[in-house]
């Protein structure tokens, strides 16, 4: 009896040093900070959706249905309310069910080590021989980014667009 009150005590302890250690170590998703602003003032949905640190592509499909229902629950057609704000029935809606979770899974599938759009956008441009191997938007506003890079592309070559896509990530 005394050996089984050992075992379960050794195994106890174990479990503490490991949950502690767990608990104390540092994240190392890069999107670990965006993660946790995305749960301030999240919904229950949202909560569950971000609980295990990443966001699939039926996750975003169930957040848009939940959108659609909020919507139509309250007697507004979904298909005029896409990108509409400032109405409060819309923004509730919005921020219960894809608010926190469409731009965070977007710019997670486009940059996954969390190293900057403008940054994964560019080496994209460069892959494919629109920009100079030279240019490097590390440092800069997002908006700064953008503007630099339009201004060096054309956006209505299919090629340039498809660096601004998901697929646009590291290879």
């Amino acid at each position: 009896m005394r050996r089984r009150a050992k075992e379960w005590l050794g195994a106890g302890v174990v479990a503490v040093v490991v949950g502690g250690v767990m608990l104390f170590a540092p994240d190392t998703n890069p999107y670990a900070a965006e993660l946790a602003e995305a749960r301030r003032g999240a919904s229950a949905f949202q909560l569950e959706v971000l609980a295990d640190r990443r966001i699939t592509d039926a996750e975003i499909a169930e957040a848009r249905r939940r959108w659609r229902a909020c919507l139509q629950d309250a007697g507004v057609d979904p298909d005029w309310a896409e990108g509409v704000s400032g109405l409060p029935v819309v923004d509730a809606c919005y921020e219960s069910t894809r608010a926190h979770l469409e731009e965070l899974a977007w710019n997670m599938k486009v940059d996954p080590e969390n190293r900057g759009l403008a940054v994964v956008i560019a080496e994209c441009l460069q892959r494919q021989g629109f920009l100079p191997a030279g240019y490097d938007p590390t440092g800069l506003t997002m908006e700064e980014a953008v503007r630099g890079l339009l201004e060096r592309v054309d956006m209505s070559d299919e090629d340039v667009r498809a660096c601004f896509l998901p697929a646009a990530g590291p290879r």
